[in-house]
């Protein structure tokens, strides 16, 4: 796969991007764009009330197929991440590749970025640049 190739709403298993250290399930909100190519992603948590660290969206268990318990999206750590990175990660195998998200998920998962007070304001324009250049 290539660094165009990636679109929004890929979902991706792996702790090795953004230095995580377990590993979560990631989405990426945009597809891949620019010089050099990036992309804003987010990963999924294992909801428990106690520890999570923004609710701003909780999706239940099958949302996805790799979903099996309620989940919340980490908002906080929403970050960009590099397409060209992404794909040799995928070519080396520190990073699996998982089903697409269905649209109404993913558009349930972008607006939480809007809506959640966590991710940078940077950020937030940033998608609401790349949004309004689609043609849905």
């Amino acid at each position: 796969m290539t660094e165009s190739e990636f679109k929004a709403g890929d979902t991706f298993y792996t702790r090795s991007i953004l230095r995580q250290s377990e590993p979560h399930l990631f989405i990426l909100l945009t597809s891949a764009v620019g010089d050099p190519a990036k992309a804003i992603v987010v990963n999924f948590s294992t909801y428990v009330a106690e520890t999570c660290t923004d609710s701003t969206l909780v999706l239940g268990q099958g949302s996805h197929p790799f979903l099996k318990h309620d989940t919340y999206l980490v908002y906080p750590q929403a970050d960009w991440i590099d397409a060209v990175a992404l794909a040799v990660a995928v070519t080396e195998g520190s990073v699996r590749l998982h089903e697409r998200c269905r649209p109404e998920v993913l558009r349930k998962i972008q607006e939480g970025l809007l809506e959640s007070s966590e991710p940078s304001r940077a950020l937030k324009h940033a998608f609401v640049a790349w949004y309004r250049e689609q043609s849905f």
